[in-house]
């Protein structure tokens, strides 16, 4: 062979050792540097072993037993019940079911409580009936009409027509 062969040959091999070498480390790369040990959270139900910060508040719990809608707590009362009635063994009257769901509220809001309280519609009102701000009247299928009454809403309104159920927000 002569010198420039010989050369040309030796560069060839260089080149194939580099390629050969390269392919070995992309291949074996994370054997050759491994990713760093993962570390686990206690699990979420595991008792803190750190107080929290004097100046960090923790978040309200609420005390609702009925549904929430709107930022208040809602139920649905019994037949011809007023909402004073319905009211009073959760702290009181709340006035949203004036000022959110009844007469200075709207039907969109009325319709809302509705639905947090799982009561299922046949079909929804806008009507005067004397105050009683949301309510709804059972149907023949067992479902509900829902009914947003323009009248002003008060919380001792009562119907004498059977089937009326105030929804009602109180204090908790």
């Amino acid at each position: 062979m002569k010198p420039k062969e010989s050369s040309v040959a030796i560069i060839v091999a260089l080149i194939s050792l580099c390629g050969v070498l390269g392919a070995a480390i992309i291949n074996n790369w994370d054997k050759l540097f491994p990713p760093p040990p993962t570390t686990y959270a206690p699990p979420t139900d595991a008792p803190s072993t750190e107080n929290p910060p004097q100046n960090e508040m923790n978040e309200p719990t609420s005390t609702c037993s009925g549904a929430e809608a709107g930022g208040y707590c809602w139920y649905f009362g019994g037949e011809n019940q007023s909402c004073s009635d319905v009211c009073s063994s959760h702290e009181g009257y709340n006035e949203a079911t004036r000022t959110y769901a009844g007469s200075d509220g709207s039907a969109g809001n009325c319709k809302k409580v509705i639905t947090a309280l799982t009561i299922v519609q046949d079909d929804f009102f806008e009507t005067t009936q004397g105050g009683l701000g949301c309510f709804a009247i059972q149907t023949t299928s067992g479902n509900f009409y829902g009914y947003w009454d323009e009248q002003p809403t008060t919380a001792d309104a009562t119907s004498l027509t059977p089937g009326r159920r105030r929804i009602c927000a109180c204090q908790e």
